[in-house]
Order: structure tokens, then sequence, then C-alpha cells
């Protein structure tokens, strides 16, 4: 039997640290110079991760480690290609060979080059999601060809679970139960329309994004030669965003560690936000547990926030038990507390962040310094109108505009249909939303409708004639539908009718993000309990459509403020950040309370969003919510969290600076703002105004 020589490798040689001991601060250092085998490196908002890992890689590198033997794993191409550009500048050339990507793209690449051991050609194609909810359809109309199932869960919700149970390693019932349980009960005919949907994909030499996930661990589990051969070629593993990995993933870097166990994963676990995606904060959390002799680091010197914000964020975070414990310092020099102003109502809520956005805007600061976040999307409808009304251009990050929403557009559309039934387009709309009912089918029932002066005599009209078997069916819910709308005449009960009338089913039924359309729809229904009539609403909302449509052209600057959902805000920041609607039911988000560690995942989402402000940071809430019946709301728990001495209590008077857009934007128009040595405002002595604080206060 032959012997086997194995050849040991050259050691690494040493360079001058000074370099390096100017550019980064004692945390990042030691990262730097100490992160072999496992290690955690746990880094703060604002910290310098990014600038940590990537001078780790080119101290790698000038060590005389080879690019093909480093695997840096990240979660976007952005950042990818920003850390593989950061090295180039440090190294001085393109690291060709370095292995820098998504997990996705480094799936991939892995799966072309072995991709005959898990049973596809190398030259299969990758379906986006469009393709693959495409083919979902194709394999549920399989299974359901004689329409023996009535009720079928879309293909966007199935592939939604799918998706989840895959990442997540759970049963499809049981992902389901967690994602839609109104759909539970079919959890064996998503398992028959999953295997065909798989068969499918091999037929067609085809995968979705999330076979380049478990095709990748499948070479690593089933094919010793190849795990052995890949963990050995990547000395070095580096790992960014570790806390937002799922469990698929998590498995897939374990098994990627070579011999030296050279992993240096980096995250931190009070930003673990993406539960609802399939991201496990346990991966993060358990890392000392499977790696027992693993370092910790921690960079908490934080370079974005002033020290009054970062106590609030070390305040609330500092409730979380299932956590690392560490406190972010601050390198800014102290500016201003963070504000905490209650509002009677949403739309007060919205004139004072209205005005304030106004105001700090004639102080010199830039709308595209200023974010407005919020929990979820349905929170934002009286802000947007109030934007519009003062001409604020804006930008909505994380998800469309309100009424640009699919779901607001189609409720609009059954107020028109009450207001003017002979609205075809409209018909056109609402009937292409229920089974069965084509374009063409649909086109005859509008034509029949436009010599018909009211609903009751369309609920009478005769259809048999235009209908097909299939279409039947869906003009039965239509029907059921309209019987509900001759019972109301307010728009606000016409928007709940129609929801209770089948159209949250469709929503269920349909889409995957369900829940925040029917939140979505009563805030819609809440906003129309001001309105008279059905006439007068719908011509308000056609106006502030067009106002917001032309102010959006209009802006040709294009400096406009963000308004986004805190999930969108992760990795960015501003000088000025507003967080609104932080009630009890609002942030945390409701189900939060029902859901196991829900409360401190919404906490790390609070902690987010406390730490995208970089000098200004304002928190606010309505007290009571609704028109014709008033619901006290209480504050966030959140706000609850912070010392009292932390946050500056700011009282709302509605004054002329609340009042209106004109006299909010002359107010002390010309008053002197001094500033220091830095261009900032000096805070300045409180003045009578609409709310009891100066900006300059801030």
């Amino acid at each position: 039997m032959p012997k086997t020589y194995r050849i040991d490798e050259a050691p690494l040689r040493e360079v001058d640290t000074e370099k390096y001991r100017k550019a980064l601060n004692g945390e990042q250092l030691d990262v730097l110079l100490h992160g072999d085998g496992p290690c955690l490196v746990l880094a703060g908002a604002g910290s310098g991760k990014t600038r940590t890992v990537t001078y780790r890689v080119a101290y790698l590198l000038e060590r005389g480690v080879a690019t093909s033997d480093i695997l840096l794993l990240t979660f976007t191409n952005k950042a990818a290609k920003e850390m593989t550009d950061r090295v180039t500048d440090l190294v001085g050339t393109f690291p060709k060979g370095l292995v820098a990507g998504t997990f996705h793209a480094v799936g991939n690449r892995f799966l072309r080059i072995h991709a005959g051991k898990v049973g596809l050609q190398p030259n299969f194609t990758i379906l986006d999601q469009e393709d693959g909810r495409d083919l979902m359809k194709l394999a549920a109309k399989d299974l359901f060809v004689d329409g023996t199932a009535k009720r079928v869960p879309s293909a966007s919700v199935l592939s939604d679970a799918l998706s989840f149970s895959r990442n997540t390693r759970r049963p499809i019932q049981e992902a389901l139960d967690m994602k839609y349980p109104a759909w539970e009960p079919f959890a064996a005919q998503a398992e028959d329309i999953a295997r065909v949907y798989r068969d499918k994909k091999r037929i067609a030499n085809a995968v979705d994004f999330d076979d380049l996930l478990e095709l990748w661990l499948e070479l690593l589990t089933a094919h010793p030669a190849v795990q052995e051969s890949l963990s050995r070629q990547f000395k070095y593993v580096l790992v960014d965003e570790y806390q937002d990995t799922n469990t698929l993933q998590g498995l897939i870097v374990d098994k990627m560690v070579g011999p030296t166990k050279n992993l240096l994963v980096v995250g931190d676990d009070a930003q673990s936000i993406y539960a609802f995606r399939g991201a496990t904060i346990e991966n993060i959390l358990s890392f000392p547990d499977r790696y027992p002799k693993a370092k910790t680091f921690r960079l908490v010197t934080n370079y974005r926030s002033t020290p009054e914000i970062l106590r609030v964020a070390n305040d609330v975070i500092a409730n979380n038990t299932r956590q690392f414990p560490k406190e972010l310092k601050a390198v800014k020099k102290p500016f201003a507390k963070p504000v905490v102003a209650p509002a009677a109502n949403a739309d007060e809520e919205a004139a004072f962040i209205g005005s304030m956005v106004a105001a700090l805007e004639r102080e010199g600061v830039p709308l595209g310094q200023m974010c407005v976040l919020f929990r979820a999307t349905h929170h934002s409808r009286a802000l947007e109108f109030e934007l519009m009304r003062r001409g604020i251009s804006y930008d909505y990050r994380g998800g469309m505009k309100f009424f640009e929403r699919g779901h607001i557009k189609d409720m609009v559309a059954f107020l028109k249909l009450v207001q003017n039934p002979r609205d075809q387009i409209a018909w056109m709309r609402i009937l292409g939303m229920f089974a069965g009912i084509g374009p063409a089918t649909a086109g005859r029932i509008a034509d029949r409708t436009t010599q018909l002066e009211s609903l009751s005599l369309v609920r009478a009209m005769p259809v048999e004639d235009l209908l097909t078997p299939k279409s039947r069916v869906g003009w039965e819910d239509v029907s059921a539908i309209l019987r509900d709308l001759g019972k109301e005449t307010k728009p606000s009960e016409i928007i709940r009718a129609v929801i209770k009338g089948g159209y949250s089913d469709h929503l269920e039924q349909e889409h995957e993000n369900w829940r925040d359309r029917l939140e979505d729809l009563e805030q819609f229904a809440t906003f129309a309990e001001k309105a008279k009539d059905v006439e007068s609403f719908l011509t308000d909302i056609s106006l502030k459509e067009d106002y917001g449509a032309k102010r959006g052209k209009e802006d040709e600057q294009g400096d406009r403020i963000v308004l986004s959902t805190v999930h969108q805000s992760k990795g960015l920041e501003w000088d000025v950040v507003f967080v609104m609607h932080l009630t009890d039911q609002g942030f945390p988000h409701p189900r939060a309370y029902e859901e196991e560690n829900g409360i401190e995942e919404e906490r790390r989402l609070f902690y987010v969003a406390v730490t995208r402000a970089r000098r200004q940071l304002l928190l606010t809430y309505p007290v009571v919510a609704g028109y014709d019946k008033l619901t006290v709301m209480q504050p966030s728990p959140f706000l609850g969290e912070m010392d009292e001495d932390a946050v500056e209590r700011m009282t709302i008077e509605r004054g002329s600076t609340l009042d209106g857009a004109d006299d909010a934007s002359d107010a002390d128009a010309d008053e002197t703002i001094e500033r220091d040595a830095n261009g900032d405002p000096v805070p300045a002595k409180p003045k009578k105004r609409g709310f009891l604080s100066d900006v300059s206060d801030l």
C-alpha cells in the first residue's frame, strides 16, 4: 500500500502593521490581528463592520494567503462588490480568484462544477420568482385539472410557504400553520404540489433560488469528497450579516469550514429582524456552543449617532434576555435629547411631522437627510396626505404609496360602482379578481351594465347567457358582495362590507402579505369615516392622487424626504429620523404578543429604527385612533423602557404652525439662526409656537 505524504503549508509572512493601526480603532484592529480560528465578531450599529472585514481580507492577502483560499459570503451583490472594491483599493490590485458573493451566487458557482452529482446538467437555468410562481401554478393545475378543489392557495402563497419551509427546514404543514394558518388543512395537497413542482424543474433542467442553497447543502452532506475538497480549498471563510442567516444557510456555513476552522462570522444579534423571512437568531446565539474554542470580539464604538441617541438605544435593547450584552459608545459630540411627542390623533401626528420637516428644511437640513420610519405601511397614510398638502416631496421605501397599492385600487373600484354602476373600467378590475372570469367574460358583463342606472338593477341583471361553467363560481362571489353593497351608504361602511363579503378571502388566497393588506384597508376605512358620502370621498381621493403625481414630477432637485418601513431602512442612516405610530398595537406588531420571542424581535426592530439617526431622533404616537368610534391608544412599551431623563417630552399645541402649510412655511422665516463652529444650530430658548419647543432646541 503506497504511503501518503501531505505537504505542509508555507507559514504566513510577517507584515508591518503600522498602517493598519492608523486606519483602525483598537476593537477593529484586534479582529484583524487575531481573527484566526472560529471567531464571532459582534458588530454594533455604526461600528464599521464593513471596514473591519475588508481590512481583514487585505491583511490576509498581504501575509501571503492566496485569493483562492478565501471565501467571503454576503447577503447582497452590492455588499459583495463594495467589499471587493475596498480590498482592491487596499492591496492595489483586483483580488482575482477571491470568491466573494451572495450565498445564492456562490451556490450557483459550485453547482455548475458539480451539477451531475445533484441530478443537473451544467447548463441549468435559474428561475426568478415570477418564473417559479408560473411553474407552481402549472403544478397546481396538473393536480387539480378536474376542478375538484374549489379553494386552492394562489401560486404566490404556495411559493412563499414552500420557500419558508425549505429555508427553515420545517415541514410544509408547520410552515403553513405559521404563515398562513387558514391554509394549514391544505398541507397534504401542498406537499403534492411541491413534489410536482420539483419534478417539473428537473425535467426542465432548471432550479429556483432555494435550490441553489438546498443542492449546495446536498453536495456537502451526500458527497463527502466534495465537502472535503471545498472545505480544504477555502482556508478562510468570512460571513457578513451573520444574524440574518436562516437555518439552511447556517448548515452550509458549518459544512464549509475546513480542518483549520478559520471561520469569521460578523453580525449583530441586536439587529436580527428578519424572522418573517426565515432568518433565525439562533445561528449567532449558538455560535459559541457549536464552536467551543471560538473567540468573541465586540465592536461597540459607534461613528454614526450622538450619545443621546445611543443612550436610548442602549436603554431599550438591554431589556432583551436572549442576546450578547453590549453597549454602544459614541464618538460624536453630544447634541440633543431624542424627543417623545404624543399627538391627539393620527392627523395631528402627521401635521406635527410635516411642520417639523418644513421647519428643519428652512434651517438648512436637506429633505434627503430626513426620514420617517414606521412599523407597517398602513401607518403612513395620514402622513402621505399631509406631505402632499404641504408640497413636500417624498420617496417611499418598503412598498408602494398608499393609493398605488393594488388592494386600495380594488376598494376604490367598488366605491366607484356604488357611485356609477356603468363604470366599465371599475367593472373590469373587479371582475378580473374572481376565479374563472377572464377578460372576455368580464367585458361582456361590463357591456351589459352600461344601460343600468343603479346597483339594484345590476343585481337583478340576467347574466346566465354570458357565463361559462368556470366563471359561474366567480360571478356568485361577485354577486354576494354586490348584495352587501346595497345595504350601506357611507364610504367606510361600504369598504368594511366588501371586506367581510368575501374580499378578505380573496386576499388570503392570492397574497402572502394578506394580513398587511387587510390592515391597509382598515386604515382606509377609518380614513373614510370623515367623508359624508361616496361622491365627495372619491373626489377627494382623485385630487390627492393628482396632486401627489404632479408634486413628484415638479421636484427638479430630486431632494425628497424618505418614508420607509423599518425593515427597509436597515443599513441606512439619516441626520434626522422620525419614528411614528409608536402605540402598543402599532409597534410592536400585535401578532408579536402571541409569538414566541416575538416582543424581543420587535424590540430589536425598534433598536434598528433608533440607530438609523445620526443627529436628531423624534418619536411620535397618536393618543386616539378612529373618527366616528374613538379608541384610546397606549404608547409603545418600548417608550417606557427609556430613562425619563434620556428624552425630552414635547407637547403639541394645535396652533398656526400645525393648522396650515402656508403658516408653517412662513413662521419666523426671518429668524436668525445661531450656529456653532461645526455649522450646527445652537439651542435657543423656547418660544410660543404651535409646539412648545423650538426646532433649534432639537
